[in-house]
């Protein structure tokens, strides 16, 4: 499927004003490659599900809309917003 190319697909929630649903983990040049950006994110799919969320962007000589690949992984008995201590935190790495 094609579309134009919008950034806050990339960087936004799903909603306008979403800031809860997702949290950005890396957003900056791909390690893999200088030429390409890499963004991943946690983002929340229900009540209980996440997944995470790997797009890397590159930009098309032949054209304005730069070419934008999304891979995503379910992750299982992930909680997005459990309180978790510093040190429980250091724990579980």
């Amino acid at each position: 499927m094609t579309s134009y190319f919008r950034s806050e697909r990339i960087f936004f929630g799903l909603n306008h004003g979403d800031a809860d649903s997702y949290n950005t983990l890396y957003a900056g040049p791909d390690p893999a490659n200088e030429n390409r950006m890499l963004v991943s994110r946690i983002i929340q799919l229900s009540d209980s599900t996440y997944a995470y969320v790997e797009t890397r962007v590159t930009r098309n000589s032949n054209s304005k809309q730069p070419s934008v690949h999304t891979t995503i992984s379910k992750i299982a008995g992930f909680d997005l917003k459990e309180k978790v201590t510093p040190e429980e935190a250091s724990i579980r790495g």
